[in-house]
C-alpha cells in the first residue's frame, strides 16, 4: 500500500480549497457547457494519445486575494463520470490575467505575507481515475529541486481573453500521484482550448 506523500496532501488541501470557491461559483448550464452554437473545448494529447474533453469546459477566474490572481481550466469527457478522463490547469499570479498572459513552471506567485504559490499546475485523471500532477512545487523558482529528475516545464498561453470565452495553448510534464517514487508520468503535449468564461 502506497503512502500519499506529505507534499501531495498539501498540495490537495490548497487544490481542493480553491476547486470549492471555483465551483461554487458556477452557473447552471447543460452537460456540454455549450450554448448560442458554442462549441467550447480543452483537448491534449497523453504520451501521445489525443484527447479532447467538451463537458464543463470552462474557465474560471476569480478576484484578487492575498495578492494573487487565480484561476481554473478545465474540461471533461463526461461531467457526470466524475474525476475520470479530466483535466484541471490551475493558475496563481500576482498580474491580472489577460489575453497574452503567459505562466511557466516552476515560476511562483508571492501572497501579501511573502508565502509562495506555483504559478501554473495541472491535474490530469486518465480514463481510470488514475490522477496526475505536474510538479512545479517541487521545484524552488530558480529550477533547482532536491528531486532532480522531477522536470517541471508545464507551461500555459492565453491567446484570447474576452467577457465570454478564452483561448490558448498549453503543455507539460504530470506524475502520477499515487506513486512515491515521483518517476510515473504522462507527457501532456500539444494542449489548446476554447473555453467559456463562467466568471
Amino acid at each position: 500500500m502506497h503512502r500519499t506523500p506529505h507534499y501531495l496532501k498539501s498540495f490537495v488541501i490548497v487544490l481542493s480549497g480553491f476547486l470549492l470557491v471555483a465551483t461554487s461559483c458556477k452557473k447552471t448550464n447543460d452537460g456540454n457547457n455549450n450554448g448560442a452554437g458554442d462549441n467550447y473545448y480543452i483537448k491534449f494529447k497523453a504520451n501521445g494519445e489525443q484527447k479532447e474533453y467538451k463537458s464543463e469546459a470552462d474557465i474560471t477566474l476569480l478576484p484578487k486575494k492575498d495578492g494573487v490572481y487565480p484561476c481554473l481550466l478545465q474540461g471533461y469527457k463526461d461531467f457526470s463520470m466524475g474525476a475520470r478522463d479530466e483535466i484541471g490547469l490551475f493558475v496563481f499570479s500576482n498580474d491580472a490575467i489577460v489575453s497574452g498572459s503567459f505562466f511557466h513552471d516552476p515560476l511562483k506567485a508571492v501572497k501579501t505575507n511573502g508565502d509562495t504559490l506555483t504559478q501554473l499546475t495541472f491535474n490530469y485523471n486518465d480514463p481510470a481515475k488514475v490522477g496526475y500532477l505536474s510538479m512545479g512545487t517541487l521545484v524552488y523558482a530558480n529550477g533547482t529541486s532536491g528531486f532532480p529528475w522531477v522536470v517541471a516545464d508545464a507551461q500555459l498561453t492565453i491567446t484570447e481573453l474576452t467577457a465570454t470565452y478564452a483561448k490558448g495553448t498549453f503543455s507539460g510534464t504530470t506524475y502520477k500521484s499515487s506513486d512515491p517514487t515521483i518517476t510515473e508520468k504522462q507527457l501532456i503535449t500539444g494542449g489548446e482550448f476554447y473555453l467559456k468564461r463562467i466568471q
